[in-house]
């Protein structure tokens, strides 16, 4: 198959593993079928989006095709994630955290080496 060779504003190239870039053109070996899927997003999304996108000299197509192929690669992953407080600590951590700060404390320590010592003791006795 002849290389194609397609001016970078015009046509995005899906296959960049093969391309080359020379000056304002690229050179591909490789064309591929596209199919056309249509995405639903809130309007300030897509803007905020294209906004971006202008100015890294890409369009949205581009950034959707490169997001879909980084997803099927494995490259990103998508999914919840864990909901970390003002204090960086996990809800349920800081909640016990506060819940302990509430409680009567047994022993008092005048610094570190204190409170190690005691920790020592106590495992001793425990053994």
């Amino acid at each position: 198959m002849r290389p194609a060779i397609m001016i970078t504003k015009r046509v995005v190239i899906l296959d960049t593993k093969q391309v080359k870039s020379y000056n304002s053109c690229r050179i591909s070996t490789n064309i591929h079928m596209s199919t056309y899927s249509t995405i639903s997003i809130d309007t300030a999304t897509k803007n905020r989006a294209a906004k971006r996108a202008k100015k890294d000299r890409m369009n949205i197509s581009f950034i959707t095709r490169l997001l879909l192929n980084d997803y099927a690669d494995g490259k990103i992953t998508v999914g919840s994630q864990m909901a970390i407080t003002e204090n960086g600590f996990t809800p349920a951590f800081e909640e016990a955290v506060l819940a302990a700060e509430n409680e009567e404390c047994s022993e008092a320590f005048e610094g570190a080496n204190d409170a190690i010592a005691f920790l020592h003791k106590e495992s001793k006795r425990a053994a």
